[in-house]
Formats: C-alpha cells, sequence, structure tokens
C-alpha cells in the first residue's frame, strides 16, 4: 500500500510502499512509543498520542486531557498569550493541533479565568427593565436628599461651596440648603435646621450610599426621631432621579442668572432663589407646581390677586382641591413613568439573571477613576441578602461586617476555575469491515 509518511519536519515522502501492516482502520489506537518515534498520515490523517481521528491534513489529534490543557494554558495565559479571547485563542491552536470538544474546552477554561473575570469589559447588554414606582399618598411619607456641588463663583466667598438637596417624594417641594462641608454632622444639622423643623419628621429618607449620608450619627438622629433610612444601590443613580435631575436644574438657574444677581450675594440667598423659582414651575411629571401640591393654593409669584380668589380660599375648598390634584398628579407622574419605561425598556435585555443566597459574584468598578489599566470588576463577594432588583454582598474575605448594596446589572458570577470540564477522548469503538 502507499501511504503519506510525514518525517521530523512535517514533510510527506510520497511514493515509500509499506506494508499491509499500516493499512489501519479508522479509530485505531497507536500506541505512543510508536506515534513519538514516527509520527504519520494514514489515510490524510495526522495523529499524535493516542488514537486516530478523521480531520484536516498536517495537524496533530491531542487525545491526553493533560496535553489539552497545557495547550490551552499555553495560548491563553502568561505574557506571551495576552488573555486573548475565545476566537483568538482556538484559530491559534487549530493551525497545528485537533481536537472535537476544542471549542467547548477552550470556552469553559476562559470563562473561569480570574484575570479575564476582574479586567475584561462585558459588550452584552445588561441594562434590566425599568422599575415603575408610584407616589406616596400624603407630602412628607418620603424625602430623597443628596449633594450637589462643589460651585464656584466670583462672590464674597469664592471657596468651594454645595447644596444639600431636599426633596418631597409627592409634591416635589424641594429645599436647596447651603453646605460649607460635607461631613455627616453637617448633614443632620442642615437636615434638622431646614426641613424637619419647618415641616416635622418624615416616614423615610431615600438617599445613596455616599459615607456622608449614611454616616453613624445621621443614623443614630433617624432612629431617635423614628424615621427609616433607605439606601438605594450603589452607582445607581436612577433610584434617586428625581433629586439627580433636579441637580441639573439648578446647575442651569446658578448659571444663567450669574450676570443678573449681585456679586456679593450670598450663597444661601442664590439657593433659596433657586427654590423659589423651582417650587413655583408647573413639574414635568406630576403637572403641578410644588407650591400647589404642597398648600393647595397657586404661588403668587407671577399672580395678581382677585377678591373672588381670596374670597374662595377657605379651608374646605383648599382640602377639596388638595385631595383632587394630589390624586391627578399621582396619576399623570404614572403615565410619564410609564411611556419612559417603555421607551428605555427597548433597549434592555431580555434574560433573567437569577442569583442565589451565598453565591459569589464579582462588583462592577465604577469608582472615578483616571487609570485605563484599573480592574473592571472587584472582589469576589458572597450575596448575603436578595431583592427583586439588587443584592446585598459582603467581601468573601472580610471578616468584618462590610455590605455593599448593588443593582444586579452591576454584578456577575465568580467563576472558579475547574480543569475538570477537559475530558478525554472516547475510547475507540470495534472497526467496521
Amino acid at each position: 500500500m502507499i501511504t503519506n509518511v510525514i518525517d521530523d519536519r512535517g514533510e510527506s515522502n510520497k511514493g515509500v510502499t509499506k506494508s499491509d501492516d499500516h493499512n489501519q482502520p479508522e479509530n485505531h489506537e497507536l500506541s505512543f512509543e510508536e506515534i513519538d518515534s514516527n509520527p504519520r498520515t494514514i489515510g490524510g490523517n495526522r495523529v499524535s498520542k493516542g488514537k486516530l481521528d478523521k480531520i484536516p491534513d498536517h495537524k496533530i489529534i491531542v487525545v491526553d486531557k493533560t496535553d489539552r490543557l497545557q495547550l490551552i494554558k499555553k495560548h491563553h495565559d502568561g505574557y506571551i498569550g495576552g488573555h486573548r479571547g475565545i476566537n483568538a485563542v482556538e484559530t491559534a491552536i487549530k493551525e497545528n493541533y485537533y481536537w472535537s470538544s476544542m471549542h467547548k474546552d477552550i470556552s469553559e477554561y476562559m470563562k473561569n479565568c480570574e484575570h479575564c473575570q476582574k479586567f475584561k469589559i462585558i459588550r452584552q447588554n445588561k441594562n434590566l427593565p425599568m422599575v415603575v414606582s408610584e407616589l406616596k399618598g400624603q407630602p412628607f411619607e418620603r424625602i430623597s436628599i443628596d449633594i450637589a456641588g462643589p460651585y464656584r463663583y466670583s462672590g464674597a466667598n469664592s471657596s468651594a461651596i454645595y447644596s444639600l438637596t431636599i426633596q418631597d417624594n409627592l409634591s416635589k417641594y424641594i429645599r436647596f440648603a447651603p453646605l460649607q462641608d460635607t461631613t455627616g454632622e453637617t448633614v443632620m444639622e442642615t437636615i434638622l435646621k431646614y426641613w424637619i423643623s419647618y415641616f416635622g419628621a418624615p416616614v423615610e429618607i431615600l438617599s445613596d450610599n455616599a459615607p456622608n449620608l449614611t454616616a453613624g450619627c445621621l443614623q443614630k438622629f433617624c432612629k431617635k426621631l423614628g424615621i427609616n433610612m433607605i439606601s438605594s444601590s450603589s452607582y445607581h443613580p436612577q433610584t434617586n432621579g428625581a433629586v439627580e435631575r433636579s441637580h441639573a436644574r439648578l446647575a442651569e438657574y446658578l448659571g444663567t442668572t450669574m450676570d443678573e444677581l449681585k456679586d456679593d450675594m450670598d450663597w444661601e440667598t442664590r439657593l433659596s432663589l433657586a427654590c423659589l423659582c423651582y417650587n413655583q414651575t408647573i413639574h414635568s411629571t406630576t403637572c403641578y407646581s410644588p407650591h400647589e401640591l404642597l398648600f393647595g393654593i397657586k404661588p403668587n409669584v407671577f399672580k395678581v390677586p382677585h377678591t373672588r380668589d381670596i374670597a374662595e380660599d377657605r379651608i374646605d375648598v383648599i382640602t377639596n382641591h388638595l385631595g383632587n390634584i394630589r390624586k391627578n398628579a399621582s396619576k399623570n407622574d404614572l403615565n410619564k413613568k410609564n411611556k419612559s419605561k417603555e421607551r428605555y425598556d427597548k433597549k434592555t435585555t431580555s434574560k433573567t439573571i437569577n442569583y442565589e443566597l451565598g453565591q459569589l459574584v464579582f462588583a462592577k468598578n465604577l469608582a472615578i477613576s483616571n487609570n485605563k489599566l484599573k480592574q473592571k470588576w472587584i472582589g469576589p463577594y458572597r450575596i448575603v441578602k436578595l431583592g427583586p432588583h439588587s443584592v446585598v454582598i459582603k467581601d468573601s474575605r472580610d471578616t468584618r461586617n462590610k455590605f455593599k448594596t448593588f443593582n444586579k446589572k452591576n454584578i456577575k458570577s465568580y467563576m472558579k476555575r475547574n480543569d475538570e470540564h477537559i475530558t478525554e477522548s472516547p475510547q475507540p469503538g470495534p472497526s467496521r469491515p
């Protein structure tokens, strides 16, 4: 029989007559010594360390599990492999080697690579559908707080100054309170001075996870007054979206009125004028001004009062009017949110992301940094509490009880490296005549 014999340089020597002993059927198992001493092509197939398989010419079949694992490590790990993607590694290995489960083995190996999990960007859409929340039934059931700034202006005090934004959930009534610093003690005193002393203690206070808004002194203060503190997920400002949007309006107001206000006007007066402008303006979602939703009468900033208006401003009329406009405001707000949800959900994923208590996960590293080489994901963390749209996690290697809340779109499962997925090739079956 005439076969192609592959020498050590991979060149074929045609025309060499071999005995009929080498007319082997497919899937014939060859000894390691025979293959190592004389790799060859039989029927157009090249073999190494194991049985023959039907593959393209000039490729070495890799049967042994250890050899497969070493090949993947060589082409993926280290400064030569460079932790390339699945397609790049598979293409490189396919140049000279073959086994039937190559793509599956490479995919599993790279999915469990901790370096890749920490540094590589996930390009798939992980945005979840928008959650629509209805307004509270009464004013001051919930207020939202956040810090805006720093701001600088050429006035009597040109140093950096801040604003503590306090907003009612139902009426959208707002206070921009001046802050000279952002410590927890200052925030606590400002809430007491600019809100609680006027309107009383709310039922809930919603804030983000900033340390100065979740400080121990503020937590103790709220506990004494029977106020429930609620924190949004880390790096998920949509939870407190109304307040975040008001910051943009505040910046617009301060910037556009800079030339119209006196240079020596103090910071508190500027913020008070911004509050006046915001509260007497009809809100885009409720379709009423915050002033009217809170007090039951329209603001008098641009209104000339008439005798008829004053006569009708009786307690029963105002009470009925308040009940009607607050119902309408809730309905208008919900309609606007549903329209926003419809637009937003078109860009979200339809996949359901399920996590379990005790599961290890990575959290997205969203801290502001100019370092392009920073880890994209940090952890692993262990899930200690599950919510509908967020999870509470704890550092699995930290003995201290430090917890963080993350939206589900900002976490991903931690995959521990396990080489057991790389399997041996199945034993050859009986040859057919």
